[in-house]
């Protein structure tokens, strides 16, 4: 089980003008290893941004690969 905890940053830009917010987020991540290097990510991240109403809860899935010593 791996934590994260950190500041999110978002932004846009358009012919008409742009603009951004910031929050913060944290959340959880698990990493599952198979017989070789390649392993499965899996996680959940909340993010609050300071100008919203409400929360986002993000679910992560992807593919890790970690080299190991020979």
């Amino acid at each position: 089980i791996l934590p994260s905890a950190g500041v999110t940053l978002v932004g846009a830009a358009s012919g008409e003008g742009g603009g951004g917010s910031s929050g913060l987020n944290a959340g959880l991540a698990a990493v599952i290893f198979g017989a070789r290097s390649v392993g499965l990510r899996t996680g959940v991240t909340w993010h609050r941004f300071g100008d919203a109403g409400a929360s986002v809860a993000l679910w992560e899935l992807g593919l890790v690969h970690v080299p190991r010593p020979r």
